[in-house]
């Protein structure tokens, strides 16, 4: 059995901050435990054997059903230990909670997902392919990590496996919820089901009239683009996630939908306003002189809006100010159907709570951030992050504030409670016995 709050502070312990990263010490120190427990594994060295991926396999009876896919990263961001009680990198325990880097952001729920997937076994009789990464650089876009994994193959029980088959119609449990919020005198838990999109797009003003006639129309124009973008809205789209978390959250808070803004916490509050709209924020002036000024804008875009009716309101924009625009990177925003992974899920959240805190619910919300769910989107793979603490431990809102964050920490408590429910529900995913018995 894993001992999980030994385990996690053994892999706090190894410093992956990205940039350098420095994954594969703290992976090899995965497969070994792994290999143990009687799994298939394998590693994808990058970077000259620095960086990389792990994914093990334990597979099942019916080749033909679509696998589960457990899906953590182990590279951290970057902590400043000047800042911290105690040092982020030695995983120091003070009244329960183990305190470091990563605690939350997710070598945490890399351990949860270890735990269940060991406790598997190796003659336990699954229905399917489980399968376990743990990739490397999410911090930094994930082109040492994910995205590598994706564009190649592991070979697995003498076999080899492009990492696209790893996750095409797979049930993916990630990060990015299984944390409560206190809604009336009610206890929801968070399941991320989807993602904003997101993006850079810059704008450039050039001034007219040579090197020797340096005037400040293009700063001027520049200020007042960015006064410009604060009154303007991008087109609206509803999702579903939205209505049904809105619906949950005004039943909860016994009020109307129009009503419940003024209900909210300031954060709460803002999570709902952001899911709500589509946003192009401006989040940089920059020039090397006054006759070429850029801004930088912030793109965060709901499922289902197209790119075509952004660059509508940015076209218009560019010509009412004079600019040129430049798109970066803009990947869409996704939406997974929690379908019959969410009654499961929170079926098993309230068989591991006290009988007396086991009235909880949970809901579907989408992140404004954005992980690595965001490169399997397209593999018609249903992506949910879930890590679940105790209610008792931290809120939504307290953990947002932690990760990347200081004094990012969990109680060893929490640890064990989420090993025991992503145990329980992956035996439920993965064994049709005992999916049929819940």
């Amino acid at each position: 059995m894993l001992d999980a709050v030994q385990t996690l502070r053994d892999l706090i312990r190894i410093d992956t901050a990205n940039p350098p990263g420095d994954e594969m010490r703290l992976l090899a120190v995965l497969r070994d435990i792994l290999v143990s427990g009687g799994a298939q594994v394998a590693l994808q060295p990058l970077a000259h054997g620095r960086r990389g991926n792990l994914v093990a396999r334990l597979p099942g009876k019916q080749q033909g059903l679509a696998p589960l896919v457990l899906l953590s990263h182990v590279d951290v961001v970057p902590a400043n230990p000047a800042a911290w009680t105690h040092p982020p990198f030695a995983a120091v325990v003070e009244d329960g909670y183990i305190y470091g880097r990563g605690a939350l952001d997710t070598k945490q729920l890399t351990v949860m997902e270890l735990s269940a997937f060991l406790a598997l076994g190796r003659h336990t009789p699954l229905e399917r392919d489980v399968y376990l990464v743990a990739t490397g650089d999410e911090e930094c876009g994930s082109a040492l990590g994910l995205q590598s994994l994706l564009a190649g193959s592991v070979t697995l029980g003498g076999r080899e496996i492009a990492g696209r088959t790893i996750f095409q119609d797979a049930q993916v449990i990630s990060e990015g919820g299984g944390f409560p919020v206190l809604a009336g005198k009610r206890v929801l838990y968070l399941l991320e089901t989807g993602q904003k999109g997101c993006g850079q797009i810059t704008f450039h003003f050039r001034e007219a009239g040579g090197v020797y006639l340096t005037g400040t129309g293009a700063l001027r124009r520049a200020c007042g683009l960015v006064q410009a973008l604060h009154q303007t809205e991008l087109p609206a789209n509803d999702t579903a996630t939205l209505q049904r978390f809105a619906d949950v959250l005004s039943d909860a808070h016994a009020c109307r939908p129009d009503q419940l803004q003024a209900r909210l916490s300031p954060m709460m509050g803002n999570i709902l306003k952001a899911m709500r709209h589509n946003t192009l924020t401006p989040t940089l002036v920059q020039g090397k002189n006054l006759q070429h000024v850029s801004v930088v804008c912030d793109v965060r875009l709901l499922p289902g809006l197209r790119e075509a009716k952004l660059m509508e309101t940015v076209n218009a924009l560019a010509g009412e100010w004079g600019a040129d625009v430049e798109v970066g990177s803009l990947t869409a925003g996704y939406e997974s159907d929690p379908g019959d992974a969410l009654p499961l899920l929170e079926a098993c959240l309230r068989a591991e709570l006290p009988p007396a805190q086991a009235d909880v619910a949970l809901v579907p919300f989408l992140s404004m951030g954005s992980s690595d769910g965001r490169y399997i989107k397209g593999l018609a793979a249903g992506v949910y992050g879930f890590s679940p603490v105790l209610p008792w431990d931290m809120t939504f809102e307290q953990a947002v504030r932690m990760v990347h964050g200081v004094d990012e920490r969990i109680h060893c408590d929490s640890l064990d409670f989420g090993c025991r429910v992503l145990t329980r529900a992956v035996r439920r995913l993965a064994v049709a016995a005992e999916r049929e018995a819940l």
